[in-house]
């Protein structure tokens, strides 16, 4: 886990002292969750553990930083010394599930795509924190949309460290799914697994939130969870900065810093649990594609790409659409059928060609 000491770089007597207050938490904490970890090489686990666990988080809930009380000049010279940090220029993207690869051509959600780069960079009172949700059903593009403006070179010139969670459960996944989700986390991050392991199982998931939260204090941090449909009150209000009287770690949103510009898109096929994690301010919905050229687009790249020669057909545009729905990813599925179609007709063309050869030889022969 990377340390890091911010210094604010303005005169002042009292800045002086709310910077070296400031740094010396972040020192004491990472300083007690480090020495902890090292010490729990030599001695039992368990032990030192739900002992050190329970004094940090007592700590850490009343100290400044948990409270989120940072003014913003210091978050602007917290967050210039965090990226002339070399541990901060690598970035994460962690590929959980098949629909998370690589990135497809946008078609028809050109001002969706605007839509929500504008969310994610605007400046406005919401600097502090931004939580986005995307909403659509399974195959609207939600997936895709996310990806163009994740690898927009503005956002990742602006949020550094860049994450992709997926949030769907996985068939070899702990009973306890909580924690898988804060471990897949800081697995993208960067966190070790030694570091990560360490955590007793009774105070797991305060002392995963507790890691997340260190890990991106000061950072200008994008995370997207992908598919989020669990409606655990446990999952709710990222936004919120305070506890409000809650334990540590029985939030999600515990472990998101605030203060610091970082930012949370959440994409779901579920309107309700959505606006539950993120609110309504900030709600893009998705609806499936209305014009015939987009669903053509997206079907004769698929196609293409699976080597399929195309002479443009205009009277089947209208029918794909219908066929697909509006939905990217069934006409994407659609193009890929097709393909699938030419080859094993170009197959059996050749076996019987080469029967027919065959036949010719033997009859020859004979």
């Amino acid at each position: 886990m990377a340390q890091e000491s911010v210094k604010n770089q303005r005169d002042g007597s009292s800045n002086g002292r709310d910077d070296k207050d400031k740094s010396n938490i972040r020192s004491t904490l990472y300083s007690q969750f480090e020495d902890l970890l090292e010490e729990n090489k030599k001695s039992s686990v368990e032990k030192l553990l739900l002992k050190g666990l329970n004094q940090l988080i007592k700590f850490y809930q009343n100290s400044e930083c948990y409270q989120g009380s940072t003014s913003s000049n210091k978050i602007e010279g917290e967050l210039q010394n965090n990226e002339r940090s070399s541990s901060n220029d690598r970035e994460f993207f962690r590929e959980r599930s098949q629909s998370s690869k690589g990135s497809s051509t946008v078609y028809g959600f050109e001002n969706e795509v605007l839509s929500l780069e504008r969310m994610l960079l605007k400046s406005g009172s919401d600097d502090q924190f931004k939580a986005i949700t995307v909403v659509g059903m399974a195959g609207v593009g939600k997936t895709t949309l996310c990806q163009e403006v994740f690898n927009k070179e503005e956002v990742k010139k602006h949020f550094v460290p860049r994450i992709w969670v997926c949030m769907s459960r996985q068939q070899n996944d702990d009973e306890n799914f909580k924690a898988v989700i804060v471990k897949r986390m800081l697995e993208c991050l960067g966190v070790d697994d030694e570091v990560i392991n360490s955590i007793p199982k009774d105070h797991e998931i305060s002392g995963l939130v507790c890691a997340l939260h260190l890990e991106l204090m000061t950072k200008r941090y994008l995370i997207v969870l992908e598919d989020c449909e669990e409606t655990d009150k446990w999952y709710e209000k990222l936004y919120n900065s305070s506890s409000n009287g809650e334990k540590w770690g029985e939030q999600l949103y515990h472990g998101f810093p605030k203060g610091y510009g970082g930012a949370v898109i959440v994409t779901s096929r579920n309107e309700e649990v959505a606006k539950k994690m993120v609110g309504e301010e900030n709600l893009l919905q998705l609806q499936p594609l209305s014009d015939p050229e987009s669903c053509w687009s997206i079907y004769k790249d698929s196609a293409v790409a699976e080597g399929v020669e195309f002479i443009s057909q205009e009277q089947l545009k209208e029918k794909l659409k219908s066929k697909c729905g509006g939905l990217p990813l069934a006409a994407k599925l659609m193009g890929k059928i097709k393909a699938d179609q030419q080859r094993n007709a170009a197959a059996q063309a050749q076996d019987e060609a080469t029967k027919n050869i065959s036949h010719e030889i033997v009859s020859v022969t004979n």
